[in-house]
């Protein structure tokens, strides 16, 4: 299970360590715990506008 945070984190920063922990989830290194509730709870916040208009720094996110 992630915070939050790590998603707009990872979002935010392609080269931080939030953006590693989110790669190496989707080379399945890692199994994600998530529930409903969960799932709404960071679609709401990635969906807040000061989130939208965020682009990644540096590199491009590769999920």
């Amino acid at each position: 299970m992630l915070d939050t945070n790590v998603w707009v984190a990872a979002a935010r920063s392609a080269d931080g360590s939030a953006a590693a922990v989110v790669q190496a989830l989707w080379k399945q290194r890692y199994r994600l715990l998530l529930s409903v509730p969960l799932a709404l709870e960071y679609e709401a916040v990635l969906k807040r506008p000061e989130h939208l208009g965020a682009r990644p720094r540096r590199r491009s996110m590769r999920w």
